[in-house]
């Protein structure tokens, strides 16, 4: 929800410069101070757009933090064990990610459920069921 609102006020920001450099140009014929009032206008909302841009980054580089062993679980990777083997497990995801390929051989992991597992799932069912 917060990188949503961030991507709106970016797109927002960036389509008002756009739109308010155009005007200005189109109307300074008959309005001779307007593209120069226009023109700082423009650069206070591009200096709120850079803010935003930082910030959407910030965030977003905060919740890959947050979420990463999430990442490597919806794609059935290996988890990493050691920091190190987590930078280059990072890289082939990346890599990965970007490109559609890897360079080395991953294993994927699939937790299929057991029978077991079937069978205390079946039964905590029934038990709410009957609640």
């Amino acid at each position: 929800m917060i990188l949503s609102s961030g991507v709106e006020l970016i797109s927002t920001l960036g389509n008002l410069c756009i739109w308010l450099l155009a005007f200005s140009v189109l109307w300074s014929i008959w309005i001779w101070w307007l593209f120069p009032v226009a023109l700082i206008l423009v650069l206070i909302i591009f200096s709120q757009l850079s803010w935003s841009q930082v910030t959407y980054s910030m965030q977003l580089r905060n919740l890959l933090d947050l979420y990463h062993f999430n990442i490597y679980e919806a794609l059935h990777w290996p988890l990493p064990t050691t920091t190190e083997q987590e930078k280059t497990m990072g890289q082939e995801l990346n890599k990965y990610l970007m490109e559609g390929h890897i360079s080395s051989e991953i294993t994927f992991v699939h937790n299929v459920p057991t029978r077991e597992d079937k069978n205390s799932i079946a039964s905590e069912q029934e038990e709410t069921k009957g609640q």
